[in-house]
């Protein structure tokens, strides 16, 4: 188990938009993303229908199609990636959901809230193609 956990989806967003800055240019199909990825066929498909959807691929049909980046796509920083297949991320709030908070501070000290927003901004800061090199 592992205390950060980012979804199978998200990391096939993310994954599969860096196999298609790497290979800028290029149709890519599902089922070559799913096999570099060594992920389900069906599952990628709909992460990349979220990716259509939010503007960052383009989906070319036919036998000679796959998926291309979009202008927003080529330019888009992992935390677009992300919320594209995930939601936008909000502030966490008590882990068990209590309104008010059991104990006259949160006993986690704020460390939890603190990290995710030390990932939330290094997403936003990082655009994938600069990451790929």
């Amino acid at each position: 188990m592992h205390l950060v956990q980012i979804s199978e989806a998200a990391s096939l967003a993310i994954h599969s938009m860096a196999l298609l800055i790497q290979k800028k240019g290029s149709l890519l199909t599902v089922k070559d993303m799913a096999q570099e990825c060594q992920a389900s066929e069906a599952h990628l498909a709909k992460v990349m229908q979220h990716l259509a959807k939010a503007g960052l691929v383009t989906a070319n049909r036919g036998p000679q199609g796959g998926y291309t980046l979009t202008k927003e796509g080529e330019e888009a920083n992992i935390l677009t990636i992300y919320e594209a297949v995930e939601g936008a991320i909000v502030p966490r709030e008590c882990l068990l959901k209590n309104k008010i908070c059991l104990f006259s501070t949160c006993i986690f000290g704020g460390v939890i809230e603190k990290a995710e927003k030390e990932i939330k901004d290094y997403f936003a800061s990082k655009r994938l193609k600069d990451l790929i090199k």
